[in-house]
């Protein structure tokens, strides 16, 4: 892999496991000390810059597929545009894409079936119309849009 691809791995994966937060990167360049024995992500040579992805994914990081994401269907667009005036209402702690299918995973939930956090895209037509239902009566519950 080329330099590039592996700091730009190197820094998402460290923001995404949160040792690089506004104004302090201390835990993160305290990782690189303890895994290359350098502070800057810059001066890792390939061996290292391996390494240091290698440490990230045995933190719990995982890299993501670039690829042509799946194209929305009018459902799933209308699941994320409620979901984004309830975080316009101040009604979501966490607006990010994984807390809304970590709350779709919670709303389908039975018992027996331990549901998976899929993506929206991936639920049959009848799980992403209970969602809209959900989220209907979440609106209406805080007058949103009213």
């Amino acid at each position: 892999m080329s330099r590039n691809t592996d700091l730009a791995k190197i820094h998402i994966g460290a923001q995404e496991l949160g040792m690089i937060k506004p104004g302090d990167d201390s835990e993160y360049r305290d990782m690189l000390w303890a895994i290359a024995r350098t502070r800057s992500s810059g001066s890792l040579d390939s061996h290292s810059r391996n390494e240091v992805i290698k440490h990230l994914k045995r933190c719990g990081w995982k890299v993501k597929r670039k690829g042509t994401p799946k194209r929305s269907d009018a459902q799933s667009r209308k699941i994320r545009s409620m979901w984004l005036q309830l975080r316009d209402a101040g009604a979501l702690g966490d607006p990010s894409e994984a807390s809304l299918r970590k709350w779709a995973s919670h709303q389908l939930k039975t018992p027996g079936n331990d549901q998976v956090a899929k993506p929206i895209e991936m639920l049959t037509r009848q799980q992403r119309a209970w969602l809209i239902e959900r989220l209907k009566h979440w609106h209406e519950r805080l007058q949103v849009g009213a």
